[in-house]
C-alpha cells in the first residue's frame, strides 16, 4: 500500500519554539499580494485567523512560507485576533517587493496563549531598542554639552588674562613686580 500525500515537516523542525510558535515570512508580488485567503477560526470574533487556501502560483504558494491549515495571529508584530477580516486583509496588502511577517501557531488553541506571550515580548524588546536609541543619542547631546561647556570655560580664563593684560595701570605694577 503506498503513501499519498503531502510529507509535511512540523514547524518545530522549520524553527518553531517547543510550542509550536514561528514567523513566516512572504515576500508581495508585483501587485502587493501574498497570495493568502484565510478566515477567523470558528466564526469567532477575537481569535487567531486560519490559513484557508494559496492562491495558484501566488508568492506564498511558490516560498511554502504558510500552509493551508496554519493559524497566525499577528501580522508585521500586529495581534490581528481583535480585527475584523477587512482590517486583516488591509495589512496583508502592501508595496510589491516588501515582506510580510506571520506570527504562525500550530496545535490547539492554549499554543494560541504562548503566541500572545511572544508578541507581548517582541513589542518589549521594540521598546527597549527605541529606549536604547534615544539613551545613545541623550549621552551624544551630553559629551557635546561637556565639550562646550570646556571650551566655555576655556575662553573666560583666556578673556580673563586678557582683561588683566590690558586694564589701566597692569604693565606698570607688573614693572614694579619685576624690579
Amino acid at each position: 500500500m503506498g503513501l499519498s500525500g503531502k510529507w509535511v515537516v512540523p514547524r518545530r523542525a522549520q524553527g518553531a519554539d517547543e510550542d509550536g510558535v514561528c514567523t513566516a515570512e512572504i515576500v508581495r508580488a508585483d501587485d502587493g499580494s501574498v497570495g493568502v485567503r484565510f478566515l477567523r477560526s470558528g466564526g469567532a470574533t477575537a481569535a487567531p485567523f486560519e490559513v484557508t487556501r494559496l492562491v495558484p502560483q501566488g508568492t506564498d504558494e511558490q516560498s511554502g512560507a504558510v500552509e493551508i491549515g496554519d493559524h497566525f495571529r499577528a501580522v508585521n508584530g500586529r495581534d490581528v485576533t481583535a480585527l475584523d477580516d477587512a482590517a486583516v486583509a488591509g495589512l496583508f496588502r502592501g508595496a510589491p517587493g516588501t515582506t510580510l511577517t506571520l506570527l504562525l501557531c500550530d496545535g490547539p488553541a492554549s499554543l494560541h496563549k504562548r503566541a500572545s506571550e511572544h508578541l507581548a515580548i517582541e513589542a518589549n524588546l521594540k521598546e527597549i531598542e527605541e529606549l536604547e536609541a534615544r539613551l545613545a543619542a541623550a549621552k551624544a547631546t551630553v559629551a557635546q554639552q561637556s565639550a562646550q561647556s570646556a571650551e566655555t570655560a576655556n575662553f573666560k580664563d583666556q578673556l580673563k588674562k586678557i582683561q588683566v593684560q590690558f586694564q589701566p595701570g597692569a604693565a606698570d605694577s607688573k614693572a614694579a613686580s619685576d624690579a
